[in-house]
């Protein structure tokens, strides 16, 4: 619960306002409301409070006609408001929030009238004091600035503009920035007819600002009412997001680059990961020491000390030897009862090769043959990188796969991928029209390569002939050539009983999205 709403409904007699208005309260979690011109009497004809249900409680001022009026709205079990003064064009009170503190809040509704406006400012003038932190939020029916308006008449400084200016300067108030659609107003007018003000706002006093982490308002759309709701978040700690950092090839161009990445690299290069770890664990108990260190970081070496004692039971002798016998390398005993013979098979020799230990020439072999600018997985990072900077971490990136290689090691992340929907047509409608792929870290598609590449040499000996796919070099066009090549024979065919050909539209699970 963090967020305060003022809206001018147009009526809380509707139904559509009413239910646009519990939508807001519970997907932005919102504890306090203030609605302008609800054009009611009394609290009984309301349609809000009958969907908001007995949580909230509420106060009315009445309209005058049929129109005015305002009305505030507040969880009861989340804090108290108390009325300071009320009147046609506001509602003033006390906003008390558990843990939190006393807050002024008002809701206003200004008349267009600038007379009748420049009273209100006065009034409020009054209660602008620094003792308590002031929000004033609603509908100020006034522009600012030319900025603040489209369409219509040119707007000039008007003496009204100049009122709301100078009561903000004089009572230290500042507009809160905003999110969304510039405008709050609009006269639902269509071409060169349509008007466009930014009519509501919200203003803080510097108090504030030294009490919370963040203000912002968030303008949303234009439903049940011409006027749009704004959202203001004054309660919301600031959020801490981890930033992604997505390399491009023209990084590269910058004279400065290769310095950067070589200081950076260099931090932990050229060590064995039971050293890194040792080295990260020393650098978070010297912070412990120094009593500096924090409850995350408290975490984060406990994980590292149990990561260390796993690194070294992998690394001890013996230990090592067993998990090669015991890791993927070990052939694998199967039931081959009741198979048939297999028509090919790879020969020793060829066996001995794919069992035969990488090398650092391999993986370099590979990175050479990759191509540069490819899509980077959630790592951010492509072969640009690996082949712009390769003499920096080329040890790094052995020591990396290395243990994959020998033991069928992978670390957990690499496993992760990004999923991407690349459209089949040109404007798709449906989901159907998608086909997803699946963008891979760069480390996990240099040991696929390297597992490839070794493949590659004896696939095509297991394979059969007749067999396209799985082999490189045939081509889709291979199998229109064959089909009319079977057709041919249907047509000179003699044969008594006839021939039959099925085609079978056949579409793979993993390119389609339907």
């Amino acid at each position: 619960m963090n967020l305060l709403v003022f809206w001018n409904c147009r009526g809380a007699k509707k139904v559509e306002a009413a239910l646009h208005l519990k939508e807001v309260i519970k997907d932005h979690k919102v504890f306090f409301v203030g609605l302008m011109e609800t054009k009611l009497n009394s609290l009984e004809n309301s349609q809000i409070l009958k969907f908001l249900g007995n949580n909230c409680e509420s106060f009315l001022v009445p309209s005058e006609g049929l129109c005015g009026g305002l009305m505030v709205l507040w969880r009861k079990d989340l804090l108290s408001f108390t009325m300071v003064e009320v009147s046609s064009q506001m509602i003033l009170g006390k906003l008390e929030v558990f843990t939190i503190g006393i807050w002024k809040v008002t809701t206003v509704y200004a008349n267009t009238n600038a007379i009748d406006r420049k009273l209100l400012w006065e009034s409020l003038e009054k209660h602008c004091s620094k003792d308590l932190p002031t929000v004033i939020g609603g509908d100020f029916n006034c522009v600012l600035c030319q900025d603040e308006k489209r369409g219509g008449k040119k707007n000039f400084l008007s003496q009204g503009a100049k009122d709301l200016k100078n009561f903000m300067i004089n009572n230290d108030l500042h507009e809160v920035g905003y999110m969304g659609p510039k405008f709050t107003w609009c006269n639902n007018k269509f071409g060169g007819a349509q008007i466009l003000e930014k009519l509501d706002r919200c203003l803080i006093h510097s108090t504030v600002l030294n009490s919370i982490h963040l203000a912002l308002v968030k303008h949303l759309s234009r439903i049940a009412s011409d006027l749009c709701p704004i959202l203001l978040e004054i309660f919301n700690p600031m959020a801490v997001y981890s930033r992604e950092i997505r390399y491009e090839e023209v990084l590269a161009t910058y004279h400065g680059a290769e310095a950067i990445v070589q200081k950076s690299w260099s931090k932990y290069a050229g060590i064995d990961p039971a050293s890194s770890l040792n080295v990260e664990i020393q650098e978070i108990q010297l912070e412990e020491v120094e009593a500096i260190i924090s409850f995350e970081k408290l975490q984060i070496l406990r994980f590292k000390i149990n990561e260390l004692n796993v690194t070294l039971a992998r690394l001890i002798p013996g230990g090592r030897k067993e998990l090669k016998q015991n890791g993927w390398k070990k052939h694998r005993q199967c039931m081959l009862d009741g198979w048939p013979e297999p028509s090919t098979a790879i020969n020793e020799i060829d066996q001995s090769f794919m069992d035969a230990d990488f090398t650092r020439e391999e993986v370099q072999v590979i990175v050479e043959k990759s191509g540069r600018n490819t899509s980077p997985g959630l790592d951010g990072i492509s072969f640009s990188f690996i082949k712009i900077f390769w003499k920096w971490i080329a040890d790094d990136v052995w020591l990396a796969v290395s243990p994959f290689l020998s033991a069928g090691d992978m670390h957990q992340s690499w496993k992760e991928t990004l999923i991407v929907l690349i459209p089949n047509i040109q404007n798709p409608q449906a989901v159907s029209n998608y086909r997803p792929i699946s963008l891979c870290m760069t480390i996990y598609k240099i040991i696929a390569k390297m597992l490839l590449s070794r493949l590659e040499k004896v696939i095509h000996k297991i394979i059969s002939v007749d067999q396209g796919a799985f082999i490189k070099g045939p081509s889709l066009s291979d199998d229109v050539l064959l089909a009319q090549e079977v057709f041919i024979k249907f047509w000179y065919s003699k044969a008594k009983k006839g021939l039959l050909a099925i085609k079978l539209d056949m579409e793979q699970a993993c390119d389609s999205m339907g």
